[in-house]
Parts: C-alpha cells; sequence; structure tokens
C-alpha cells in the first residue's frame, strides 16, 4: 500500500487564488476585451481558454489535495534550491524573447529542455530523455499554437 501525504495548504490556497484570477480573467474578456487589440470574438477566444484550462489544472489540484489521495511528491518537485529561482526568472525570460524575435518553436523548445534540465535530479544521466520529451512537447504545442489557436509574433522565422 503507497503511503499518502497531508494536505498541503500551500497548494490549497494557491489553487483557489489562480481559480479567482482566471475567473476574473474570464469576465474581463467579456467586459473589457481580451488579449488583443481586435475587437472580434475570435481574439477574446484564446484567453478564454487559457483560463479554463488553468481553471480546470486548479481544481484538479484542489480536489486531489482535500482528498488526500495523491502518494508523496519527490523531493525535486517540492525542495527547489535558492540557486534556482534566478534561473528559473532567466529561463522565462529567455523564453519570452526566443517567442518573440525567434519563433515560437525555438522558443517553446528553450524553455522547456532548460526546465526539465534544472529540475531533474540527474541531467547529466537522463540528457536524451529530457531532449525527446522537450522536442515532443515543442512540436505538439507548436502545432496547437500554430494552427488552432494561431499566435502573431514580430518574426514568423521559424515557426
Amino acid at each position: 500500500m503507497s503511503k499518502l501525504k497531508n494536505t498541503n495548504m500551500r497548494n490549497v490556497y494557491l489553487s483557489c487564488f489562480v481559480i479567482l484570477i482566471s475567473i476574473a480573467g474570464i469576465i474581463h474578456t467579456y467586459i473589457g476585451g481580451g488579449w488583443s487589440a481586435s475587437s472580434g470574438e475570435a481574439a477574446k477566444m484564446y484567453p478564454r481558454a487559457v483560463y479554463a484550462i488553468l481553471i480546470l489544472v486548479s481544481l484538479f489540484i484542489l480536489v486531489t489535495e482535500l482528498t488526500g489521495k495523491v502518494a508523496f511528491e519527490p523531493p525535486a518537485i517540492t525542495d527547489v534550491r535558492w540557486w534556482q529561482v534566478p534561473l528559473i526568472l532567466v529561463t522565462t525570460i529567455a523564453f519570452f524573447e526566443f517567442v518573440l524575435y525567434i519563433g515560437l518553436g525555438v522558443g517553446l523548445l528553450l524553455f522547456l529542455f532548460g526546465m526539465i534540465w534544472l529540475f531533474d535530479e540527474d541531467p547529466i544521466k537522463h540528457w536524451k530523455m529530457n531532449l525527446l520529451v522537450a522536442v515532443i512537447a515543442s512540436v505538439v504545442l507548436w502545432a496547437v499554437f500554430h494552427y488552432v489557436l494561431p499566435i502573431i509574433t514580430r518574426s514568423q522565422f521559424l515557426i
């Protein structure tokens, strides 16, 4: 029988906060507009989809935390070391810069590989699997944001 964890109240509070912010964001798309200068309904569907996904994920986290039926998380997920915080910030800024100036495909690949590398307990040992996961996830996300929910950047190069 697997050991069950205690409720992590930080996850409960975070889930509730994200749900509230997402609901406010959805309301904003109906009252104040979307993320785009376009006044059409299509421009508002993208932020609504993002907010809906955030609500679903937060609800899942909230339910699993409150029921207590999830196994203990591995230490790599729960223990963030002090030096990882600035690296996360730099990687996130680099992601937005790559997406803005080079393209979504390259930005996603570098961001995902960087984050996987940063949080892997033994990145040298698992680099092939990390790269494979980053490539597959980047291709799927690129297809979604290129064909289903298209985004436009300053440069369409490598998108």
